[in-house]
């Protein structure tokens, strides 16, 4: 978004956002494979590099406002929510990996040396638990937040 309101973003145009909150499904996906990288669970995908923030962070009005400060954009915010459904906690995963671009990306890079199985398992554990739906299908709420940057004069 920073490349974007610096290169795309002219006197009077407006860029848009919505990412996940980091409370949400997805972004609990992701954490979880962190952490079961610092449990001693084997590796899955490499650490994004020093510079990146994690993708969830983004869902946090205090890091938007931080990365954007240095900016003369006039940001504003709003929250919303919504709630992922699906037949059961593996055909939720499923979905994310044909349509998530950071668990497409993963399914993408792990199916090759058979390490993806391991993580959708995890990912299908992690859903059980965000599951809010008692008979057997899925259904857990996600936050995310808007976020509007138009440029200053």
């Amino acid at each position: 978004m920073i490349d974007l309101v610096r290169s795309h973003c002219g006197l009077g145009s407006q860029l848009l956002a919505g990412i996940f909150a980091p409370s949400s499904s997805p972004a609990r996906a992701g954490r979880s494979r962190r952490e079961s990288r610092s449990s001693g669970s084997p590796r899955t995908l490499p650490p994004p590099p020093a510079y990146a923030s994690p993708p969830a962070a983004w869902g946090r009005v205090e890091h938007v406002e931080q990365l954007l400060a240095e900016h003369p954009v006039r940001l504003g915010f709003e929250r919303h929510a919504l709630h992922f459904e699906a037949e059961s906690p593996a055909t939720f995963v499923d979905f994310l990996a044909d349509f998530y671009g950071p668990v497409l990306g993963a399914r993408n890079r792990l199916s090759a040396d058979g390490r993806w199985e391991q993580l959708r398992g995890e990912l299908i554990a992690l859903s059980n638990e965000m599951n809010l739906a008692g008979d057997g299908h899925f259904r857990a709420p996600s936050e995310y937040l808007v976020t509007l940057a138009g440029k200053l004069a």
